[in-house]
């Protein structure tokens, strides 16, 4: 389920695997698409992880899920 994905992420990226972290919010985010908050946790991770093609792709997401969110 994506509420389990996601809090596992939030788990492993407390801890400090980020690389994990982020392969369970990828799949929160493959499972529930539209829910911004996964997105928005997926973009962090991949932002810690300096991956910045990936955080871009979930922070364009975000600007077409809640375009009036100045924050994206």
């Amino acid at each position: 389920s994506p509420v389990y994905a996601i809090e596992l992420a939030r788990l492993l990226a407390d801890a400090g695997d980020l690389t994990s972290a982020a392969a369970k919010a990828e799949r929160a985010v493959r499972t529930s698409p539209f829910d911004a908050d996964y997105r928005e946790f997926a973009a962090r991770t991949a932002l810690l992880r300096k991956d910045y093609a990936e955080a871009e792709r979930h922070i364009l997401a975000l600007t077409v899920l809640e375009p009036k969110r100045e924050v994206h």
